[in-house]
């Protein structure tokens, strides 16, 4: 049998937690993830992400030979809140971020983005993979 330290408080810690649940929201980061799809067309890598509710100019893109990240920021509208006695209000600051890795290298240099409809599209032309060079083995340092 095992022993256990006693520990006076241990039957209210459940309570404790229970009770500040309800604003266990005022602390997260209101960030979400954004779904998308990652497939080969042709000679491209393809990358579609939804963005509802981003402006094209909200949204900001890295692409390296191997990955993609994708970051959306949306402003509280600060000016316009003050002027308005709102009843509900239910659209506010908000962003979200991925990163995702390629499956083939790409030129990152010919990167093209089309944003419509709240879905961004991103093509990636496929890098040129060298073909490994093979090398002999010489025997006793000898040329």
């Amino acid at each position: 049998m095992a022993l256990i330290k006693w520990d006076p408080f241990r039957e209210f810690r459940p309570l404790v937690r229970w009770s500040s649940f309800p604003f266990d929201w005022l602390e997260e980061d209101w960030s979400s993830s954004m779904a998308m799809d990652v497939y080969e067309e042709g000679n491209n890598v393809v990358v579609k992400a939804d963005l509802p509710g981003f402006k094209p100019e909200e949204v900001d893109i890295s692409v390296t030979e191997d990955s993609v990240t994708i970051q959306a920021e949306r402003k509280e509208e600060k000016e316009e809140k003050k002027k308005k006695n709102y009843l509900r209000q239910e659209r506010f600051y908000t962003r979200c971020a991925r990163t995702v890795s390629l499956p083939v290298p790409v030129k990152a240099e010919d990167a093209d983005a089309e944003f419509t409809n709240g879905t961004l599209t991103l093509t990636l032309p496929k890098a040129k993979i060298e073909k490994p060079k093979k090398v002999k083995v010489r025997v006793g340092g000898k040329k």
